[in-house]
């Protein structure tokens, strides 16, 4: 447990707020995060190191990256496939799956497969499922159910028009990344009267300056 101490200073830090839980549940399971916190890093205050199964031999994949480009950490959240929980900030009651894996994603029957990675050539299914062609649709069904990543329920679409912000901007400077240089830049720019769009990712300003202050 964290002291009072431990807490406020880790809050300043890292931008949690240690005093206002978030529940969310994960495959059934409720877990605690915290106000700040992305999904990512709730998972992983929680106990969670395998957050997804590699596409083929359904290998343990763990967090690679913090930043939305690695696919280790592709989740389904409240129904929506493949969003990354490294950049998805937490909310409360969130509905959060894994895919690719069955039962769990700690325990996956799937990867079997990886014993038997010698049998499984790249390719193979074209090889050795192409005859007797009628079998191929059933073929087609058991891989893309084996190898397929996120579920999308046709009949019953989440997301609707209204899901996405969306804004139409007419700028005569676009900085891409709101770190010391991004900012500066984009300050020069609106000082000598031009309209200036500053773009960045992250929930905040100030790049590797908002980082380097827990050293």
């Amino acid at each position: 447990m964290l002291n009072t101490e431990q807490k406020d200073t880790q809050s300043h830090l890292l931008r949690v707020n240690f005093d206002h839980p978030l529940p969310f549940t994960f495959e059934g399971r409720t877990f605690i995060g915290f106000e700040g916190d992305t999904l990512a890093s709730a998972m992983y205050r929680a106990g969670f190191r395998v957050f997804s199964r590699s596409f083929k031999y359904h290998r343990p994949r763990g967090l690679m990256t913090m930043d939305g480009t690695s696919p280790n950490d592709l989740v389904e959240i409240d129904r929506v496939p493949n969003l990354h929980a490294t950049t998805t900030q937490l909310e409360a009651g969130m509905q959060v799956r894994s895919q690719n894996a069955w039962p769990s994603v700690r325990f996956d029957l799937m990867s079997v497969l990886d014993h038997l990675g010698a049998l499984l050539p790249v390719g193979f299914y074209y090889k050795t499922m192409i005859r007797p062609k009628v079998f191929w649709p059933l073929y087609e069904k058991i891989l893309r159910r084996a190898a397929g990543l996120g579920s999308v329920t046709l009949d019953e679409n989440p997301l609707h028009e209204d899901s996405f912000e969306k804004s139409y901007m007419h700028a005569d400077v676009c900085v891409v990344g709101g770190g010391p240089s991004g900012m500066i830049a984009a300050l020069a720019a609106a000082q000598k009267g031009a309209r200036v769009v500053l773009v960045e990712k992250e929930p905040f300003l100030g790049g590797h300056l908002a980082i380097s202050q827990q050293t």
